[in-house]
């Protein structure tokens, strides 16, 4: 009869065990949060992505900066002055020009506008006033009167040597082009970190949540076992001792939830800087938010592998930002080698009289020559510059071993975490047959209650390892995705 009841007793706790586990189950399913809605929150509201996508607008203004060295611009230069003429007479005089000039990103200048005089004259008076471009014009006059004189003007300058190639203004606008395009690889770069971050949280917090369900479940059949020792005791079926150690499991468990339950609460706040519900807002998930279990792991093919090395070498955004990098420098550096040669423009410049002057169309050319003695700022920037490509040099040949080196670990992390998992697992089979044993020991009065205890402890800390095994080869399978850039190249 003893036997019978204590089979009961058991039969009844399992009973009761199964049906709060599906109960929790089916709470499960119906909001389960996947690391997918995780990632593509990022994507959209995290703050440190949003902040770096604004690199794009700075370069954008830098870009915009740079291609107005080529707007053309528009100016005047009004000289009023005083005379006395021949009668010494005080006279007012003014001369007016209106230029439209234009730096094209094709090394001319282009340069044209209208000038003015006005002035009073007598028969053979002569006055000179200031001209385009500084040159000065003698206009004589051959009648009385007021003097009011217009003319047309239209020029070019090319350079000859220096900046024919290139100059300040078209450098930084090489320059800004590039930087908009390495830019891009920083955000790119910014959202590998954060998914890799947010993955490792959401595994950690998974993990703690399934271990918080079994302390709970552990701590539910001490309950009911308490219970139901308590009713034999009193009818002196079993030892007053066996109800303390009934109690004792009970404070036990109880302290183990409290400490899971703190551990849950830490990674359900940790995981809360990854779950963003807009750019101002994030929440922290809930338990009802959690999988049923960790996905199984998997091993990568070796074929696979080797493309995936190919891939990343090639297409990490390190590797492209340093590239972009060298691009800029060459850029610096031809512009430096520029620096080296002598200025000489050519410069021309016809005109046309818009009044009855006798002055008649009129042509100016002229060679502007000016060589440095000795240009030791362009030789300091050819050697900077030079030394800067050296440095990226060997900054690409130290990224590129980084990332063979992060490829390695990370795989070498993924064949640990999956025999880890191997080996949990058979070690959870074993002590879950050595639990079911016990319990046949003590139901047919073979054992007590304290082995029962023991033996459910052992296989529950073994269940919680494989958890973490479970838990730790996603981990690892998510330092693979950052390693060969699946959240960073774009056409992964």
């Amino acid at each position: 009869m003893q036997k019978s009841t204590l089979s009961k007793f058991l039969i009844l706790i399992i009973l009761l065990l199964s049906f709060s586990l599906s109960i929790k189950a089916e709470s499960n399913n119906s909001a389960v949060l996947k690391l997918e809605d995780i990632l593509s929150g990022i994507d959209y509201y995290h703050p440190s992505l949003k902040s770096t996508e604004l690199k794009r607008q700075e370069a954008k203004a830098q870009l915009m900066g740079s291609q107005s060295n080529f707007i053309p611009r528009l100016g005047n230069r009004f000289a009023p002055e005083t005379y006395l003429n021949e009668k010494s007479k005080r006279k007012n005089a003014f001369s007016n020009y209106g230029e439209l000039t234009w730096q094209s990103p094709y090394a001319f200048e282009l340069f044209g506008g209208m000038r003015a005089t006005n002035r009073d004259l007598l028969p053979s008076d002569t006055f000179t006033y200031p001209g385009n471009k500084g040159y000065l014009t003698t206009v004589k006059s051959s009648k009385l009167g007021d003097y009011t004189g217009s003319e047309l003007l239209l020029g070019m300058r090319l350079p000859l040597l220096k900046n024919l190639l290139i100059d300040e203004f078209r450098s930084d606008l090489q320059k800004a082009k590039i930087e908009l395009s390495a830019v891009e690889l920083d955000i790119l770069q910014k959202r590998a970190e954060l998914f890799l971050k947010a993955s490792e949280k959401y595994w950690d917090w998974v993990g703690a949540g399934l271990k918080y369900a079994i302390a709970e479940n552990l701590l539910d059949i001490a309950v009911l076992r308490t219970g139901g020792m308590a009713e034999r005791v009193k009818a002196g079926a079993n030892p007053p001792i066996d109800l303390i150690e009934a109690e004792s499991q009970i404070a036990s468990r109880e302290e183990n939830l409290a400490k899971v339950r703190r551990d849950f609460e830490k990674e359900s706040i940790n995981l809360s800087l990854y779950l963003w519900e807009s750019e101002n807002n994030f929440k922290k998930p809930e338990r009802d938010n959690l999988p049923e279990k960790i996905t199984e792991p998997s091993l990568i093919d070796k074929d696979l592998q080797e493309k995936h090395l190919s891939i990343s070498l090639a297409r990490r955004p390190e590797i492209l930002r340093l590239n972009f990098e060298k691009q800029q420098e060459k850029v610096n550096l031809k512009l430096a080698k520029n620096n080296l040669l002598p200025k000489i423009d050519l410069e021309i410049m016809p005109g046309q009289n818009l009044n009855d002057i006798e002055e008649g169309p009129n042509f100016m050319g002229s060679i502007n020559v000016d060589i440095p003695l000795y240009p030791l700022k362009a030789r300091s920037e050819i050697l900077k510059a030079q030394t800067k490509l050296q440095k990226l040099d060997l900054n690409s040949s130290e990224r590129i071993g980084q990332i063979k080196t992060e490829i390695d670990n990370a795989l070498s992390y993924l064949e640990t975490s999956h025999q880890r998992v191997l080996k949990a697992r058979e070690t959870l089979e074993k002590l879950k047959a050595l639990e079911n044993g016990e319990q046949i020991r003590f139901q047919y009065g073979n054992s007590n209650l304290f082995l029962l205890n023991a033996r459910e402890s052992s296989a529950t800390d073994s269940e919680n390892k494989l958890i973490e095994a479970l838990a730790d080869h996603q981990k690892a399978l998510a330092n693979y995705n950052y390693a060969i850039g699946k959240w960073s190249i774009p056409d992964f």
